[in-house]
């Protein structure tokens, strides 16, 4: 966390918020990489985000190797989120457009 200066008149308007409000953001601050979990989910949403925009209206066939990769992926996701609310169903091929906004 930054040290906070308080000027000598004891004035906090321009005193900044601490970071203790945001729990994560202190400690991912401090590191050169994500934690695993964030970066899987990043993973996936840019695959689903490809796959989205490779599909038109008259192209809604996914083969099943794309979503065997994506459901591998959130297999490990679920494995290292850090909290159990945060897990994620996997995509099924009838429901790939909620899955794509669940992940948004």
């Amino acid at each position: 966390m930054e040290q906070v200066i308080i000027p000598e008149d004891h004035s906090v308007e321009n005193v900044p918020i601490p970071d203790a409000f945001d729990p994560f953001y202190s400690n991912f601050r401090m590191t050169d990489s994500l934690p695993h979990w964030l970066q899987l989910q990043q993973q996936i949403r840019e695959h689903l985000n490809r796959l989205m925009a490779g599909l038109d209206s008259a192209s809604l066939v996914l083969t099943e190797s794309e979503i065997n990769v994506i459901n591998e992926k959130i297999a490990v996701y679920n494995e290292n989120v850090p909290n159990i609310h945060l897990r994620k169903a996997l995509v099924k091929p009838d429901h790939v457009e909620e899955a794509f906004e669940s992940w948004q």
